[in-house]
């Protein structure tokens, strides 16, 4: 997340707790605390004594004189959310005793992992300072508690001051070094899941631990250091104990089985619907496991993705969450305002976008942004815009059930474009996680290639016959989306197109005589459109 107020980004990731003990002056350790106005959410005190650690939402506290809750207009407007000025602390820092043989110990709990460590002890008058190697493990990490005193976390909560989560299921994932969340699973990078606003990387660090093992789908790399000093006087015995750090890269994969993807599909539309068994009276509470507080409809599809024989979800705007595990799966629905309901199966891999009767890709489809002509051709009367659809497939029923339905773009994210372009979708441009398909398009006209068409350059009448002005020059993001453009043009005559978008539209009267040899071009004569 970006320093609110202007303030640099980079702010490290400073230590959680250090204790030092003796029988002498106790004072305020301020140097692992915050700066004003830096994020706060980690350390949980403020460097200044006129400052207070104060709570924005779960992802950001920063350390400020004073706080009003409600929107700030010192925020940027990109993150003017409300401030909740929940109060997260208000010491300077951790209490440091200074004692007259300023014997330290540092504490904090180690992971409970077997691994091979090596400690080199270089020991002053002041400290003992433990430097050690570090060695590659497999951990399964077992720890029932919080580290730091505090109760632990339930799933889907912030526990960057826990570090433990009360679920055996779930890890204390690290997103940055503001935030971190219990949760079953962490892929590294940007989340759909998360709200559009706070869509920044996950590095999926583990911070503390779970209960009791977790179990991942892919394989899991763990790097552990533990160090351990021992240093014994004639009046004082001071060890100090590192936690281990447990750097932790995770995969989820989707679930396929013979050549099968479980998808979430619609029941009776989804939106508005709660799910029922066989019939709309059948709803045994021994169908499915609730959840609540679940934050948003995305969180409650992924607790279903990760329980074994989840067959769906009815998910209520209130944080409710039904997980349905019946063998026959969901059957029926009823109407029911602030509900949806999700069936969670097999959706055959054969069974693509582009094979349901209708449908084609544009220029391949997946990671393509629809457009109309030329791929700065976007106009919003092309379209009408339904949100929170649960997959491409509802998408594409939107389009289907929509009167002169050219073609949908569709977003992972729920966001579906129905266009009703009349002259249809002919370019696109590339962008991740979108899909691009024509709907009913029938053929553009009746091109014929100029000397096989491929490989060519179009001219006149003879090879370097090429006049700046037998044709005018468009862009396009295929050879379809220049056809398209050449059918609409008055006294087209035929397309010179190369790999890159360039779309001459040929008018010469005489038409295209000629070509000559080019690699990335095709050159095509219109013949008049199609009947």
């Amino acid at each position: 997340m970006l320093a609110y107020l202007g303030l640099p980004t980079a702010i490290p990731l400073l230590p959680r707790w250090s204790r030092t003990t003796a029988a002498a002056t106790t004072t305020r350790d301020t140097s692992m605390c915050t700066a004003r106005f830096g994020g706060c959410l980690s350390t949980l005190c403020c460097q200044d004594a006129d400052d207070i650690c104060f709570e924005k939402d779960q992802y950001y506290a920063q350390c400020r004189p004073s706080c009003t809750p409600g929107i700030s207009p010192n925020d940027p407007p990109e993150y003017q959310t409300p401030w909740s000025c929940n109060i997260l602390s208000t010491t300077l820092g951790p209490e440091t005793t200074t004692p007259a043989s300023s014997t330290t110990t540092t504490t904090t709990l180690p992971t409970s992992t077997t691994t091979t460590t090596t400690t080199t002890t270089t020991t002053t008058a002041a400290s003992t300072t433990a430097m050690p190697t570090t060695t590659s493990s497999t951990a399964v990490s077992t720890m029932p508690a919080s580290t730091t005193g505090a109760p632990c976390t339930p799933r889907w909560g912030k526990c960057l001051s826990t570090l433990c989560c009360e679920d055996p299921r779930d890890t204390c994932f690290e997103k940055d070094q503001w935030y971190a969340q219990c949760k079953p699973s962490c892929t590294p990078g940007i989340s759909e899941n998360d709200a559009p606003q706070y869509r920044t990387p996950w590095s999926c660090n583990i911070l503390g631990t779970t209960t009791m093992a977790t179990t991942t789908t892919a394989a899991t790399t763990t790097t552990t250091t533990t160090t351990t000093t021992t240093t014994t006087t004639a009046a004082t015995t001071t060890t100090a104990t590192t936690r281990a750090t447990t750097t932790t890269t995770t995969t989820t994969s989707t679930t396929t089985t013979q050549g099968e993807v479980k998808t979430f599909m619609p029941v009776d539309g989804g939106v508005g619907r709660a799910c029922r068994g066989s019939s709309p009276g059948d709803n045994a509470a021994s169908y499915y496991e609730v959840m609540s507080g679940m934050p948003d409809l995305e969180s409650c599809k992924q607790l279903c993705v990760t329980t074994a024989g989840c067959r769906g979800i009815e998910y209520n705007v209130g944080g409710r969450c039904e997980v349905w595990t019946r063998e026959d799966g969901i059957r029926a629905s009823i109407a029911l305002e602030h509900y949806t309901c999700l069936r969670f199966g097999d959706l055959p891999t054969t069974t693509t976008a582009a094979s349901l009767s209708g449908f084609q890709p544009v220029d391949g489809g997946v990671d393509r942004a629809c457009r109309g002509d030329f791929p700065g051709d976007n106009a919003a009367s092309y379209y009408q815009v339904v949100s929170n659809l649960a997959s491409l497939q509802a998408c594409q029923e939107q389009c289907v059930a929509t009167e002169g339905c050219t073609g949908i773009e569709y977003h992972v994210g729920g966001r579906c474009e129905v266009w009703t372009r009349p002259e249809g979708i002919h370019a696109s441009i590339v962008l991740e996680k979108y899909t691009c398909l024509s709907y009913g398009t029938g053929p553009l006209g009746i091109f014929e290639g100029v000397d096989g068409g491929s490989g060519r350059v179009c001219r006149g009448a003879h090879p370097n016959d090429n006049a700046a002005s037998y044709f005018t020059v468009a862009q396009a993001s295929s050879l379809e989306g220049c056809k398209a453009l050449c059918t609409r043009a008055a006294d087209c005559q035929g397309i010179e197109y190369h790999v890159a978008g360039r779309c001459e539209l040929w008018t010469r009267p005489d038409g295209i005589q000629a070509s000559r040899e080019a690699s990335d071009y095709t050159c095509l004569r219109f013949l008049g459109p199609a009947e």
